[in-house]
């Protein structure tokens, strides 16, 4: 499977490689998950549903032949961009030099980009409308899967709520979608006349380019993603390991997760419920033994990511 710098190495130029590789530690989903590019904006691809029947037969009996059964899937990307504007003056008064500023620039709006599609792979359309469904919307609460597994585990916060998404990746599970045949495109810098910002009768020179990209996300299978909601910081309500395995424990077997992404709050909580307090004939000793941070759970590994808020309202079914 290939990440979006494997893409941006494939399909871009060598500004866009440096200012992905620069900017994903950012965006740690969006670094890890894989991706794929498309030819146009969309690709409608078949998923599977069921499997032939299969089973034990009598000798001189016959059976049944079947089939797989599958759905068709339509995954859209939507346009992603950002504009970039620099003072020419401001740009010529930069230590490096114009270039050094436009480098600068450059980084900053790619860093901004990775972030906020990062954003937009758990907080879906209330991140922004504009973009693809997330993976919130994926596991709305209380829904079961065929099957009757839960698409959640209720970690039963009641204010400042947060998530904590379990994801399997793969085409025929989670991955991010290029369109156009590219993950991103920056442009050359251009030399202008551009209107004051504070008034459209008065114009400056600047150097101006444009980030752009076509952007989707696919989950194409129902056991492809987990999610533990309604995580707080109240007593007995936070991120822990037993909420790890409840919800690991809905994955069927032969579907394993590959990534845990959560608020740095929740890291720290699983943190803080493997460390213990040293003891003393019975007494606390003012002493306690803290825990490693949290990089894994199961040998699944476990990601800090600010795109997870912890302002949620509680969730109920």
């Amino acid at each position: 499977m290939f990440t979006l710098l494997d893409i941006a190495k494939l399909t871009g130029n060598d500004a866009v490689v440096g200012l992905v590789e620069e900017n994903q530690k950012y965006s740690p989903a969006v670094a890890n998950m894989p991706w794929r590019t498309i030819k146009g904006t969309s690709f409608t691809t078949g998923v599977r549903t069921g499997l032939p029947t299969t089973g034990f037969r009598g000798t001189n009996t016959g059976q049944a032949p079947s089939k797989s059964t599958f759905a068709k899937r339509t995954v859209e990307t939507y346009v992603f961009s950002g504009a970039i504007k620099v003072d020419e003056a401001i740009a010529q008064a930069h230590p490096d030099g114009v270039a050094g500023l436009q480098t600068v620039e450059a980084s900053g709006v790619m860093q901004s980009a990775l972030i906020n599609i990062e954003k937009q792979i758990f907080g879906g359309i209330t991140s922004d409308a504009n973009g693809f469904p997330g993976l919130k919307a994926q596991t709305a609460y209380g829904a079961t899967t065929s099957s009757g597994d839960a698409l959640t585990v209720n970690a039963a916060g009641t204010t400042g709520c947060s998530s904590i998404y379990l994801v399997k990746f793969g085409e025929q599970d989670v991955q991010l979608v290029g369109g156009m045949d590219k993950a991103f495109e920056l442009g050359e810098w251009v030399r202008q006349l551009i209107a004051d910002e504070a008034d459209a009768t008065k114009f400056l020179m600047a150097y101006t380019n444009a980030l752009t990209s076509w952007v989707g996300m696919s989950v194409l299978n129902e056991n492809a993603v987990r999610r533990i909601a309604n995580v707080s910081a109240e007593t007995g309500k936070t991120a822990s390991d037993a909420l790890l395995a409840q919800a690991l424990a809905t994955f069927p077997v032969g579907r394993r997760p590959d990534a845990i992404f959560m608020a740095r709050r929740s890291v720290s909580q699983i943190q803080q419920s493997r460390s213990v307090t040293l003891m003393s004939t019975g007494q606390k000793v003012n002493a306690q033994v803290i825990a490693p941070w949290p990089t894994e759970f199961e040998g699944i590994p476990i990601y800090a990511t600010d795109a997870i808020g912890i302002t949620d309202v509680a969730e109920s079914a």
